[in-house]
């Protein structure tokens, strides 16, 4: 059984730094990643990365 969420799949983006999701906000306008036990694909809009970004600056991101 896998246990990814949504939350987990956060914790990875915000483990690529502001400046590689800075770039995928520009280059692709969003991410999507598949889970690669379960295939499972969540997808995150440039607001969504941008809120990701903005939590990490202030420290509120775990």
């Amino acid at each position: 059984v896998c246990s990814c969420s949504r939350e987990r799949i956060e914790r990875v983006l915000l483990s690529l730094g502001r400046d590689e999701l800075a770039s995928l906000m520009n280059e692709q306008g969003g991410a999507e990643v598949t889970c690669e036990l379960c295939r499972e694909r969540y997808s995150f809009s440039r607001e969504e990365l941008q809120r990701i970004v903005d939590e990490m600056m202030s420290g509120e991101a775990c």
